[in-house]
Parts: C-alpha cells; sequence; structure tokens
C-alpha cells in the first residue's frame, strides 16, 4: 500500500521496477500464464525476485523519508 500510495513520489525507472515486483508477486497464477510460462517463472523464481524488487522500492521510499 506505501508503494501505491507514493507512487507519485518514486522516479519513472524505481516506478516501473515497483510495478514488475507487483506483477511478478500478484498474477503468477497457473490459469492465468499456462503451463509453460508457469513453469518457466518458477524456475527462475519469478515471485522471489518481485519480493525483492518490492523490498528494494520500499528501501529506496525509506531511505528518501517518504514512508
Amino acid at each position: 500500500m506505501c508503494l501505491v500510495d507514493r507512487s507519485r513520489d518514486l522516479s519513472p525507472a524505481w516506478r516501473v521496477v515497483a510495478v514488475v515486483g507487483v506483477f511478478l508477486t500478484s498474477f503468477t497464477i497457473f490459469d492465468l500464464l499456462g503451463r509453460w510460462l508457469y513453469f518457466r517463472l518458477m524456475d527462475v523464481a519469478a515471485i522471489s525476485v518481485g519480493a525483492c524488487l518490492i523490498a528494494a522500492c520500499l528501501v529506496r521510499l525509506r531511505l528518501r523519508a517518504l514512508a
């Protein structure tokens, strides 16, 4: 929720990182992606990568004293 609230305060590059992180953690669903793409994303630990991207954005907000 903090990322949604403070998304306007992020630079465009960090905004893209936040959107990709949310997408990877939220929309990695078997029924949505299909068998092949879902298994490939699980092989590269896409959900973990998304969580790390979200964490990096939150650290960035905290370092800039925005959160």
